[in-house]
């Protein structure tokens, strides 16, 4: 399977992409894991998906195909990712959910607002 065919055809296997992203360029790899690793993000974080999956594209690439084979590291990463989303843009004052926190963790992170201002 070519590199483009293997980014083009939708999910593809683990070892299919491993194999692919090592042949291609750092741009296209990140493409490719872009692609597999969207849909995953959006079916559990759908208003932020886009976001969350530019934040994962920063890790090694890895880690990333391993959050691709194992959908509940995928999604300890996507909450921990919310989590600290969260806390940024409270601590930068831009709207946000930030009170589907626990109680208790609202109130650690709006501590911190006060200690930085």
């Amino acid at each position: 399977m070519s590199t483009v065919e293997a980014h083009r055809n939708g999910p593809v296997h683990i070892k299919t992409l491993a194999s692919t992203l090592a042949s291609a360029e750092p741009k296209l790899q990140r493409q490719m894991l872009g692609e597999q690793l969207f849909p995953l993000v959006k079916s559990i974080e759908h208003d932020y998906a886009g976001k969350v999956t530019c934040m994962l594209l920063e890790m090694d690439k890895t880690e990333v195909l391993h959050l691709l084979e194992s959908p509940d590291a995928l999604k300890k990463k996507v909450s921990e990712f919310m989590e600290l989303f969260q806390v940024w843009m409270f601590l930068h004052k831009k709207p946000l959910l930030v009170y589907s926190l626990e109680p208790k963790r609202y109130e650690e992170i709006r501590k911190l607002k006060l200690k930085k201002n």
